[in-house]
């Protein structure tokens, strides 16, 4: 029994903590060739805002009240 246990928390270890925002993730985008730097870059900022968004915000929540 402490094998599975054990080989429960080493799967939920390696699962990332936030989950795909869609298809059209951050790598996509950078790598992406047909666009434009500015617009890579642009699109690139504005997936990392949301996620960062997402993770800031309880914390944010927490602090104002």
């Amino acid at each position: 029994m402490d094998v599975s246990n054990e080989t429960v928390e080493r799967t939920d270890l390696r699962r990332p903590l936030v989950k795909p925002l869609s298809e059209f993730g951050l790598e996509s985008v950078l790598t992406e060739s047909s666009l434009s730097y500015r617009r890579r870059v642009y699109l690139g900022a504005c997936i990392e805002m949301k996620v960062l968004f997402r993770l800031a915000l309880p914390a944010i929540l927490s602090l104002s009240t």
